[in-house]
């Protein structure tokens, strides 16, 4: 790679005294092989950033990419879980407690081991202690 584009986004090296990012925080991450990758702070990192904020505009040209489509069925299932409230962008934000966690993971493997067959419908009820 000959360029690249560099912003207003300055690399923060804790090894050279900077702060470390907030714990579990995702950001952007330089690696020791010089490599960047999101992610949060660990084993094997040389220097962080922030992440670029998301914009409106972004998340408006992602909605019409279809990037942010969902399965019918998923979609069904989480509505079945959790509590589903519009904020004042008129983005939705899901609400649930440990149960409709649960309950949604339950209802997606069990789906899924109802469209598999013989061993596979079998290593998952068993991985996941259902009865076939």
């Amino acid at each position: 790679m000959k360029d690249y584009i560099a912003g207003e986004a300055r690399w923060q090296c804790p090894s050279q005294g900077a702060d470390l990012p907030p714990t579990g925080a995702k950001c952007l991450i330089l690696t020791t092989g010089g490599v960047c990758v999101v992610g949060a702070w660990g084993q094997g990192c040389v220097a962080w950033a922030p992440l670029p904020r998301m914009h409106d505009e972004v998340r408006n040209a992602l909605d019409s990419a279809g990037s942010y489509a969902m399965n019918e069925r998923i979609q069904k299932f989480m509505e079945s879980c959790f509590d589903i409230t519009v904020d004042h962008r008129g983005r939705e934000e899901c609400n649930t407690d440990y149960r409709g966690i649960e309950k949604f993971a339950d209802l997606i493997i069990r789906e899924c081991a109802e469209l598999s067959t013989g061993n596979v419908k079998l290593l998952i009820c068993n991985h996941f202690g259902f009865e076939p």
